[in-house]
């Protein structure tokens, strides 16, 4: 779903995430910005599990976006290398759990 804005246009993508089954993110082309909110974050509905394969398809979808800034839902904006990082150092824990 694109959202006019005027001189900006948000664009909405439902993505597989392990903390929510309606995980959007919100692409904004022309500054470059992806906004995923808690997506990263554990099922709090189901024990604080964490779905290894819905991280490494939430993974997948961020390395498709083409952006510079992500904003997370509690922490400080980052660049795109940072959260892939913390992303693919988050599966790295859980796969040697």
């Amino acid at each position: 779903m694109e959202i006019d804005l005027g001189d900006i246009t948000a664009e909405l993508y439902h993505v597989e995430s392990p903390h929510s089954e309606d995980c959007v993110c919100i692409l904004i082309r022309q500054e470059r910005v992806l906004f995923i909110g808690d997506a990263v974050g554990v099922d709090y509905y189901n024990n604080c599990f964490l779905d290894k394969e819905k991280l490494r398809s939430l993974i997948t979808s961020i390395e498709g976006f083409d952006f510079d800034i992500c904003v997370m839902g509690h922490a400080e904006p980052m660049s795109k290398d940072n959260i892939l990082h913390i992303m693919h150092s988050l599966l790295e824990r859980q796969e040697n759990v």
